[in-house]
């Protein structure tokens, strides 16, 4: 099955044909097995638990040398914490707009360590000790979708509202995908329709479909729905750089996204075809290694690593602990829970990969496993002794796999 391209709307810059890898995967030859035959290390970070660094869920998470910076949309607060899991600073929506506190990604310049957080017609800058710089105003439209830095001066916009026209005309047209140099438009990508309907477009302002490559602040990647490609986007370039493609009945039907005879009628069919892969999730490379997370609708998105040498397909859920893992769960998968589906691998530093899931899960297998003799290093022992912590913050989870898998 050949997924085709979608027609590429070029602005001022042409993007230059990629040498575009087709990957041919069968799940069902995924293999599993214990911690202990894939990763090099696992490390099990806890957050300290006080009044003020209470949170729910890690909904978005960004690194830097000295801090994990969390979004929790249940506390509707960004969670500043130490490398050491201690709490550093927070910044509260409710502060904000007590009206309508809930804000929904946030942006992070690495160079700066400056925060930004979009909200409704307002740009609020923070940094790294949750302190004002400064506050600007814009305007919603600006604010809708997701950025990314492509280094320096230049970002990337993802900003797809079909239900929404944005002219007089019903038949005008949008971009998925804009890329900008200081405030000037200097890409437009992705063309599409304005005037689709909202159900059928499976809207994904909620989301992030931006995947940064580490070490490389002028590259990152891109997915979308309804497409089993994986694009790399660059200042002045753009194009598709893996193709998954699934054995039949596992797949979508060729030009699924183009296709207008499909309008209307995508929900529909995923509806009707739940076991049918429709886009690729929380995509990162490494190395020879490729992790990404198939997205189905029926409600089981599990994650995979892809081995592009030995063509080895490994399911991370199907990932179980041992003696190197403490006797505790890489993803919460293993004891029956549902972060590691829905999340699936959250971050990649460049060296590492994250998960998350609740410290109920890590207590629950801590308590089963007893009659093993695990040997918890200091922070995981003392932690383990605080009943309170059951109930605590999620756990989260940083793993490294061997190499030549």
């Amino acid at each position: 099955m050949k997924l085709p391209i979608l027609l590429l709307c070029m602005y001022v810059i042409m993007p230059i044909a990629y040498s575009q890898q087709k990957l041919r995967l069968d799940p069902a030859e995924a293999v599993g097995g214990r911690v202990s035959q894939y990763l090099d290390t696992v490390e099990y970070i806890t957050f300290e638990q006080t009044p003020k660094s209470i949170f729910g869920q890690i909904n978005q998470l960004e690194i830097t040398d000295k801090y994990y910076v969390i979004l929790d949309w249940d506390t509707k607060c960004v969670l500043i914490f130490t490398k050491a899991g201690r709490f550093h600073a927070k910044i509260e929506g409710q502060k904000l707009n007590p009206q309508h506190p809930n804000f929904y990604n946030f942006n992070l310049d690495k160079t700066t360590g400056i925060l930004e957080i979009p909200y409704y017609e307002d740009l609020y800058y923070f940094d790294l000790d949750g302190k004002m710089i400064r506050h600007e105003k814009t305007s919603l439209a600006a604010n809708l979708g997701l950025k990314v830095k492509l280094g320096g001066d230049y970002n990337g916009y993802y900003r797809f509202e079909p239900s929404m026209p944005i002219s007089a005309a019903h038949d005008s047209v949008g971009y998925r995908l804009t890329v900008t140099q200081g405030k000037t438009i200097i890409g437009k990508y992705l063309s599409y329709k304005i005037g689709l309907r909202y159900y059928d477009s499976f809207g994904s302002q909620m989301h992030s479909d931006f995947y940064p490559i580490p070490g490389n602040d002028s590259s990152t990647y891109f997915v979308r729905e309804f497409d089993l490609s994986v694009y790399l986007i660059t200042p002045h370039t753009f194009g598709q750089a893996y193709q998954f493609v699934f054995p039949a009945g596992l797949g979508l039907p060729l030009n699924f996204v183009s296709d207008t005879s499909y309008e209307s009628k995508r929900m529909k069919y995923l509806n009707a075809n739940r076991n049918h892969v429709y886009k690729i999730g929380n995509f990162y490379k490494q190395g020879d290694y490729l992790f990404f997370k198939t997205i189905l609708n029926n409600y089981t998105s599990p994650s995979y690593l892809y081995s592009l040498s030995s063509q080895k397909l490994i399911l991370i859920d199907k990932i179980v602990s041992d003696s190197s893992s403490y006797f505790l769960p890489l993803t919460d998968a293993e004891i029956g829970g549902t972060d590691f589906l829905n999340g699936g691998i959250i971050q990649f530093d460049g060296n590492y990969l994250y998960a998350t899931y609740a410290s109920l899960g890590l207590f629950f297998q801590y308590e089963v496993t007893k009659n093993k003799h695990p040997h918890y290093p200091p922070r995981l022992l003392s932690y383990f002794k605080n009943k309170r912590n059951q109930k605590g913050n999620p756990v989260l989870v940083k793993f490294k796999f061997k190499q030549g898998l």
